[in-house]
């Protein structure tokens, strides 16, 4: 006679959607953070922000909590109509908004996809978590204005075409559609003033880039730009990161020995075949466009005036300088 698996007996999903429920009460009720201590990291989908926040909080030791920006019913902001890329201008004084981002830096209403990378032990002992956001590039200016962090967030930005490359190579892209869409949600003027130019692009390389330039405008124009939050490239980060961690560090007024970090590993998310010799990995884009396809995208650039990035794989401008 066989003996039947947890999975086969009456009620087991419904048993463990109680206990579910229950560690999520449990969990809330007992965390205990201080608002100003998290750690925020910012950057676009496959940006790099993986990496990064795997070597930052391994080195920290603290617990992450995961994309509270994707967009999903379970989401602490999705009953607020934010889109997954949400702007918010930075003195917007919707109150039930700023409850809301206070609500996480107070570590409650965390659900299983905010701490799929850590567990419930791990946050009730930290008073501090870092917060990655690969959604949230077009808020920082709205959080850092909001909110008074003792360390700067980090916004590491790298070159559109990589990043290009790598979403139509990963599954979570497979339906982006030809076609610009303009989403139908509170503070969407950093789309619909572009309407007119997103209706002539017709093809999905060039609606991710437009989309890079958007989410990535807001952060980038702003006058604090590298002043209230740590603005770093993934490609200095690629050829030099000892001294791209180590002035993070120095910004944090923190003292570590970066060359014992391990930067050789690869992150969590990181596709397999992927070159992971920097100079290989920084131009392995180019394998994924021809001629004509790299003109019009470096058209979509300028016509959004991004200066920061060209056909070249390293950005006119490295930030690895203290901006204090």
């Amino acid at each position: 006679m066989k003996t039947k698996t947890p999975l086969q007996y009456p009620g087991y999903w419904k048993i463990r959607k109680v206990i579910k429920k229950l560690d999520t009460h449990f969990l809330n009720y007992n965390i205990n953070f201080d608002e100003d201590e998290h750690i925020l990291v910012f950057s676009s989908p496959r940006g790099g922000s993986t990496w990064l926040a795997e070597v930052l909080s391994s080195t920290l030791n603290i617990p992450v909590l995961w994309e509270p920006m994707l967009k999903r019913t379970s989401s602490r902001f999705y009953k607020l109509n934010f889109a997954e890329m949400q702007y918010l201008p930075k003195e917007d004084q919707n109150e039930e908004v700023l409850k809301q981002f206070e609500r996480l830096f107070k570590g409650k209403g965390i659900d299983a996809w905010e701490k799929q990378k850590t567990d419930s032990k791990s946050l009730i002992q930290s008073n501090k978590v870092l917060i990655k956001f690969c959604r949230g590039n077009m808020l920082l200016p709205y959080i850092t204005n909001q909110f008074n962090f003792k360390k700067k967030p980090v916004f590491l930005i790298r070159h559109p075409f990589a990043v290009v490359a790598s979403q139509m190579k990963h599954i979570g892209w497979k339906d982006v559609k030809s076609t610009f869409e303009i989403p139908k949600n509170q503070h969407n003027e950093v789309y619909s003033k572009h309407q007119d130019y997103l209706k002539t692009l017709k093809s999905i390389e060039l609606i991710l880039i437009a989309q890079w330039c958007i989410t990535n405008k807001v952060p980038l124009d702003d006058s604090q730009n590298n002043k209230d939050w740590i603005t770093i490239t993934y490609e200095e980060m690629i050829l030099n990161p000892q001294l791209t961690v180590k002035r993070i560090f120095d910004e944090w007024e923190i003292e570590t020995n970066v060359n014992s970090i391990n930067f050789r590993k690869k992150s969590s998310t990181t596709r397999q075949g992927s070159p992971i010799l920097p100079k290989d990995q920084l131009g392995y884009w180019k394998t994924s466009f021809n001629d004509k396809q790299i003109n019009q995208m470096i058209e979509v650039l300028n016509y959004f005036s991004i200066e920061l990035y060209d056909n070249d794989v390293m950005p006119k401008v490295l930030f690895n300088k203290s901006s204090r």
